[in-house]
């Protein structure tokens, strides 16, 4: 028995840092809907490891949109496989990739949206389950981004760690 009591935005931060997130325990309100939009042409190896990271999260509380440019490498047939993941595709020649992502945000559903371009990876199968805490305990956030791992060819790893927000934007 603890003496003192934590607000809950302790108690996920808590278990943020010590890895036992698995799921809120009734501490936070649900959060609303994620979207993650996927763009691709021509990148069927890419599209494909995408898909296994979105397959491969715990929490799967979102929506996956692709928005393919009329690829003619099979990129879509692989995605037989992930049609239970798969909340929406189209595939039709666009104006690139900037284009694909705002037919992407006009389909969306979501309150938030992830833009993971093809050949992009989560982190690990928690990534989605940590956005989704962190987006629950705090309703006032617009906008959350985090770190990025580049993978290079070599077999090197560049971690660019995110940076401090110059202003912080409400709308």
């Amino acid at each position: 028995v603890h003496d003192k009591a934590i607000n809950r935005n302790q108690l996920i931060n808590h278990k943020m840092k010590n890895n036992q997130l698995n799921h809120l325990d009734g501490v936070c309100s649900l959060v609303q809907s994620l979207s993650i939009i996927t763009v691709n042409l021509n990148n069927a190896a890419g599209l494909r490891a995408t898909a296994r990271s979105i397959a491969a999260q715990r929490d799967t509380n979102f929506e996956w949109l692709i928005l393919d440019g009329g690829s003619t490498d099979g990129s879509l047939d692989l995605l037989a496989g992930f049609g239970s993941w798969l909340s929406g595709c189209w595939s039709a020649p666009d104006a690139g990739p900037y284009d694909a992502m705002n037919q992407g945000l006009r389909r969306a559903v979501g309150d938030y949206v992830i833009f993971m371009n093809s050949g992009d990876c989560f982190h690990d199968p928690g990534t989605v389950e940590r956005i989704n805490a962190i987006l629950a305990c705090h309703p006032e956030v617009d906008l959350l981004f985090g770190a990025t791992i580049l993978d290079l060819p070599s077999g090197w790893q560049i971690f660019r760690p995110p940076h401090e927000p110059q202003a912080r934007l409400r709308y």
